[in-house]
């Protein structure tokens, strides 16, 4: 007699599933957020100087805070 495991195929075809679809819905909005900043960084850089990239550098890590809080919601 044989004995299912935890897991059987149709189970692990759902996880994996559910999985590449959370994966993706993690990787886009993480992409966009980091795609932003660097965009941010290079007008600052470029447009006002110094002083004000280095202002956007202490403000870097609120800013990736919220892109994270805000991914977890949505």
């Amino acid at each position: 007699m044989k004995r299912a495991g935890m897991y059987s195929g149709r189970y692990l075809n759902m996880i994996n599933e559910l999985f590449r679809k959370m994966t993706v819905a993690q990787i886009f909005p993480a992409l966009s957020g980091t795609v932003c900043m660097l965009i941010d960084s290079i007008i600052i850089g470029r447009l006002l100087g110094v002083d004000s990239m280095s202002a956007y550098g202490l403000a870097l890590p609120l800013l990736t805070l919220l892109i994270a809080l805000g991914t977890m919601i949505c």
